[in-house]
């Protein structure tokens, strides 16, 4: 493994600070890459309910057409 750094190392300590700080960022971005994998689920699954409620309201929509019938301008009449 190489670590690449701009700080002067003269100790074993350095190293091991500058590797803590490696191991740290490495940390952070696996955090991320779980957070965007966690977004995207939530959203497909977001999209996938909204879809099929969206075909439902349209299924319902298209029932209410056969429902309703007006016997004049003012009355409404939902045979059942």
């Amino acid at each position: 493994m190489v670590l690449v750094t701009s700080k002067q190392v003269k100790q074993k300590n350095d190293v091991l600070s500058i590797l803590k700080v490696y191991i740290l960022r490495w940390r952070i971005e696996e955090m991320f890459r779980l957070q965007k994998q966690e977004i995207r689920m939530f959203l497909y699954r977001f999209s996938a309910g909204m879809k099929a409620i969206l075909e439902k309201d349209s299924v319902c929509i298209q029932h209410f057409k056969y429902i309703e019938k007006t016997s004049g301008p003012k009355q409404l009449v939902l045979p059942l």
